[in-house]
């Protein structure tokens, strides 16, 4: 059986007007929603239609290991915070200590040139004045 040509001819402008009236409206969802939004949407109801299965243990020394571990794990961290902050301060105190002995080096140096200084201009004055009595003058 052969179709006529008029209902080929229908047939074809029926696909084609469908085929425009969909691009149509996909062009307007686009337009209307943006691909990524279509995306979580898609996505969002996938997951809706998911099935979940869950199995609960009740609790032992075993599955409540990880939990200790965990706390314990915490307390560790917050401790070695702590020290970090005590040992920054104690470099800190390091640094202060070291340029006070710095300075206080710095003072003895000059505390012994001066001395040395007006020990050598006692001696100077010392011998201007001084009389040489065997001499005889």
């Amino acid at each position: 059986m052969r179709r006529s040509r008029k209902k080929q001819k229908n047939a074809i402008g029926w696909r084609a007007a469908g085929t425009a009236v969909a691009l149509v409206l996909l062009v307007f969802a686009f337009t209307r929603n943006s691909p990524a939004l279509l995306a979580q949407a898609a996505n969002s109801s996938l997951a809706a239609a998911s099935v979940s299965i869950s199995a609960g243990v009740s609790p032992n020394p075993y599955n409540t290991l990880e939990a200790q571990l965990q706390q314990k794990q915490s307390q560790l961290d917050q401790e070695q915070q702590k020290l970090q902050a005590q040992s920054a301060s104690v470099d800190m105190l390091g640094v202060y200590s070291l340029l006070l002995s710095i300075v206080l080096f710095a003072l003895v140096g000059v505390n012994f040139y001066l001395d040395w200084k007006r020990s050598r201009m006692r001696a100077a004055a010392a011998g201007a004045f001084s009389v040489d009595l065997k001499s005889g003058r």
